[in-house]
């Protein structure tokens, strides 16, 4: 089983159990400021909403120390940890995805009338990334919209997956939702014509200018992958911390794993 790791603390632990959702937020927030610079469309930023996790198995002293404090944790989950929801949407509104069609987030969740995902979730490559990191990010991103035989293609898949070497040590996984305002109007247009060209249409006028950000935040409800949670204490955690821990877990998981940072002792 493909696992990732998050470096955070108690709290957001005890947000993840409580809710069984995880957190996205928008790039625009993110820690690394050149990641706006990325984005030739810099306000689109405010429409990628990101968590970010790390696909290297060994810890990493350097993101105790900048995400968790040496008092704090490690999560372990699945890759995909989501749930597989079968899409359905009402008959009148013609969907484009299949009856065999599945995503982590329902048809009412992905179209409806505050906001709209531009790359319907549907395949987890798409929405599940590793990030690539360059010496000269800047150039090795694709232009994110490109003129081609007379009309406008749009490069979406490199959006929030590239970073400076710098931030190699994150060796890190994204979850990437792109997510833009909607309106009653679009969708009211769709269910009376059964034409989703209305949802393209809008979708480009948001892409091509700066309409505000519908969220603030995108929690993605969480699959039976929480049986397989684990938990590593870090490595300065005293045994009051140990014990909340553990007290947490046996409430909402009991069969999580719990263990001890090998940096115990070292930091």
């Amino acid at each position: 089983m493909d696992l990732v790791h998050h470096y955070t603390n108690y709290q957001a632990l005890e947000c993840i159990l409580k809710n069984k959702t995880l957190r996205l937020n928008r790039l625009d927030k993110v820690d690394d400021r050149q990641e706006m610079s990325l984005i030739s469309q810099s306000h689109w930023a405010q429409y990628l909403f990101v968590s970010s996790w790390s696909a290297s198995m060994n810890e990493c002293e350097a993101m105790w120390s900048r995400y968790a404090g040496y008092n704090g944790i490690r999560i372990t989950l699945p890759k995909f940890p989501f749930h597989k929801i079968q899409l359905k949407s009402a008959p009148e509104l013609n969907s484009f995805v299949g009856d065999n069609t599945y995503s982590p987030i329902p048809f009412e969740l992905i179209y409806n009338d505050e906001w709209l995902f531009v790359n319907t979730p549907i395949i987890p490559e798409m929405y599940g990334r590793e990030v690539t990191y360059s010496n000269t990010p800047e150039s090795d991103v694709m232009p994110i919209i490109r003129h081609v035989d007379g009309g406008i293609k749009f490069n979406l898949y490199d959006l929030a997956t590239f970073k400076d070497i710098a931030w190699s040590y994150q060796k890190e996984f994204r979850y990437i939702f792109f997510i833009v305002p909607s309106s009653p109007d679009v969708m009211a247009n769709w269910k009376s014509s059964g034409d989703p060209s209305f949802v393209y249409q809008h979708l480009f006028r948001c892409l091509t200018t700066q309409a505000d950000a519908p969220l603030s935040y995108f929690d993605i409800p969480l699959g039976d992958a929480l049986n397989h949670l684990e938990v590593t204490i870090g490595p300065k955690c005293n045994e009051t911390d140990i014990s909340n821990v553990e007290l947490l877990l046996n409430e909402y998981v009991p069969n999580a794993t719990i263990r001890k940072s090998a940096l115990t002792g070292y930091v």
